[in-house]
């Protein structure tokens, strides 16, 4: 460590002392309050405490050098550390040369010999430099000076296509929400199918008459209701065994088809023709 980084190790560890004995005596002087008049007591403890904080002023202007010590003695540790890893690498490679016969015995024991005397030197240093750094560090905690933050990090760029938008490279929308899977989008914005809107009876599309009003729940309407659901494709409903179902039987035969029809029909429920009443 050189001299423009150095603080005065000594004076400052003799400053922490004094504070240290100043403190002890302000305990002291503390468990005796009770037996010592006021008056006495109040002037020996700020004698006291002005002299302990005389010393802690003194401290504080030391606390910018001890900083500089630490951040000087911690890259300079760190930089022979990178220097013992290339001296090492550089006798791993003279001795894979020795070994496929580049050098000779004697060249080959010289420059591994040089490597090897380096890496100790450096060894050797590296190991001084790390006790003072533990020194300072030690020192500069007891005087109360913040460490000296590293640096952060930058965080690392997200690689992104051409033209793609920094949300899609995320997987998110922008707003921190995971993005929608391929084509979610389209089916959740995509409009529902209009309903096919039922033909009422007795519409021109089931070829009835519109001028009839039928009840509904009549056997009329229901015969209608079976016509339409056939043009449209929806399966009828089974029949009704009941006995209630039961006494209305198809007995009207149409003339066009032969399909058998309620009596009450008007319509055949297979043609759609005119039923003859009975």
């Amino acid at each position: 460590m050189n001299d423009r980084t150095t603080p005065p190790l000594d004076e400052i560890r003799a400053l922490v002392a004094e504070r240290s004995r100043f403190e002890g005596w302000l305990s002291t002087l503390e468990s005796r309050r009770d037996a010592t008049p006021a008056h006495v007591f109040d002037r020996v403890r700020q004698d006291y405490d002005a002299r302990r904080q005389r010393v802690v002023e003194q401290l504080t202007a030391h606390v910018g050098a001890l900083q500089a010590a630490v951040a000087g003695l911690d890259e300079r540790h760190g930089a022979l550390g990178r220097a013992l890893g290339e001296r090492r690498d550089a006798l791993a490679e003279v001795e894979l040369r020795a070994l496929v016969g580049e050098f000779g015995d004697d060249e080959g024991a010289r420059q591994r010999a040089e490597v090897e005397a380096a890496i100790a030197d450096l060894e050797r240093e590296a190991e001084g430099v790390g006790r003072e750094l533990d020194e300072v560090r030690e020192l500069a905690s007891q005087v109360g000076a913040p460490a000296p933050e590293p640096a952060e990090p930058e965080p690392a760029a997200v690689a992104t296509s051409v033209g793609e938008p920094p949300s899609a490279a995320r997987g998110d929308d922008g707003y921190g929400q995971p993005s929608a899977p391929t084509g979610a989008a389209e089916i959740m914005t995509a409009p529902a199918p209009e309903p096919r809107p039922t033909p009422a009876f007795g519409s021109p599309l089931l070829g009835g008459d519109p001028r009839r009003d039928t009840p509904v729940g009549s056997p009329s309407f229901v015969g209608g209701q079976g016509l339409a659901q056939a043009a449209m494709g929806v399966p009828m409903a089974p029949p009704d065994d009941t006995p209630a179902g039961a006494a209305a039987q198809k007995t009207l035969k149409c003339q066009e088809c032969g399909a058998m029809n309620f009596p009450t029909e008007w319509y055949c429920e297979r043609c759609g023709g005119e039923l003859a009443a009975l």
